[in-house]
């Protein structure tokens, strides 16, 4: 009878353990599963900063195209006087 009573608790104690290990695992696979949604945002919104950056560097492309030295500046005005 002592054995079987052995049995029987080593059996609780493993199926305690297992319902322990199995609710930890569901945790984490319910973290990973909100990290990996934090990470698609994430790259969304990398993308977004990506595209403004090229914008920006039009915008900037444009505006050296426009620039003029102040050597040309000097020029230009000792031939309007």
């Amino acid at each position: 009878m002592e054995n079987e009573t052995s049995k029987n608790e080593i059996l609780e104690a493993v199926s305690e353990f297992s319902t322990n290990v199995d609710k930890q695992f569901q945790e984490v696979k319910g973290e990973m599963k909100q990290i990996k949604g934090e990470i698609t945002q994430i790259k969304g919104e990398i993308t977004q900063i990506k595209g403004e950056i090229t914008q920006i560097k039009g915008e900037i492309g444009g505006i050296k195209a426009s620039m003029v030295t102040k050597s040309y500046l000097d020029e230009k005005l000792a031939d309007l006087r």
